[in-house]
C-alpha cells in the first residue's frame, strides 16, 4: 500500500485543527441554541398551566352554592361524582405540570450559567447573566405561589369537610367561610400575577439571547 507522504499529513493537519474547532463552536451555539428555545416553550407551558389552575378554582368556587344545595350532605371535594371534586383534580394536575416545568427550567438554567461567551459568537456576559438571575427570579415567585396555593388548598379542604354542617344548622358561619376562601383565592392570583410579569422577562432575555446568536 502506498503511504500517504509525512509533509502532506503535515500540510493537512492545521485545515483539520481549525475544521475541527469550528465544528466545536457551531455545537456550542446549537446547545446553547436548544436550551434557549426549551426554556421559552417551558416558559408558554407555565403560563398556560397557572390561567388553567386560577379558571378551575374559580369555577369551583362558583358552582359551591348550588352543588353543595344538590347534595347537602356531602363532602363535594372528595365525591368523585362531583363537578367540584373534577374541577380540583384539573387544578391539581396543572400544579404537577407547572412544577414539572420549572424543574426542567431550573435544570437548564444550570447548563445556561457554565456556558463559555468565548465560543459562541455574539453573545455576551451580560445577555446570559439576564437570563439566568431572570430564572432565579421566577423560581423565588414559585415558591412563593406553591406556599400560597398550599394554604388556599388547606383552607379548601377544611371548607368542604364543614360544609355540610355550616349548610345545614349555620348559614352565617358558612358565608364566613366563603369569604375567606375567596380571599385565599385572591391572594394566589396576586402572586400568579406577579410570575407572569416576571416570565415575561424571562421569555424577553431568552429572545435577547437567541437574537445575539441567530
Amino acid at each position: 500500500m502506498k503511504k500517504t507522504p509525512v509533509y502532506l499529513i503535515l500540510l493537512a493537519l492545521p485545515l483539520l485543527i481549525l475544521l475541527t474547532a469550528c465544528q466545536k463552536a457551531t455545537d456550542h451555539t446549537a446547545d446553547l441554541r436548544n436550551d434557549v428555545q426549551t426554556i421559552q416553550a417551558e416558559i408558554a407551558t407555565q403560563r398556560k398551566e397557572l390561567k388553567t389552575i386560577y379558571q378551575k378554582y374559580a369555577q369551583l368556587q362558583k358552582a359551591f352554592a348550588k352543588e353543595q344545595k344538590n347534595n347537602p350532605e356531602t363532602n363535594l371535594l372528595t365525591d368523585h361524582s362531583t363537578r367540584t371534586y373534577r374541577l380540583n383534580e384539573q387544578a391539581r394536575k396543572s400544579l404537577d405540570r407547572l412544577g414539572r416545568s420549572q424543574k426542567q427550567v431550573l435544570k437548564i438554567n444550570e447548563r445556561v450559567k457554565k456556558v463559555d461567551i468565548t465560543r459562541i459568537n455574539g453573545l455576551t456576559s451580560a445577555e446570559v447573566t439576564e437570563l439566568t438571575q431572570s430564572i432565579h427570579i421566577i423560581s423565588l415567585d414559585h415558591e412563593n405561589f406553591t406556599n400560597f396555593i398550599s394554604a388556599f388548598q388547606k383552607d379548601q379542604t377544611e371548607f368542604y369537610r364543614d360544609a355540610p354542617e355550616l349548610f345545614a344548622a349555620d348559614k352565617d358561619g358558612l358565608d364566613e367561610r366563603q369569604s375567606r376562601s375567596r380571599r385565599y383565592l385572591g391572594a394566589v392570583d396576586q402572586q400568579l400575577e406577579i410570575l407572569q410579569v416576571n416570565l415575561n422577562s424571562t421569555e424577553a432575555a431568552a429572545k435577547k439571547i437567541l437574537k445575539s446568536i441567530s
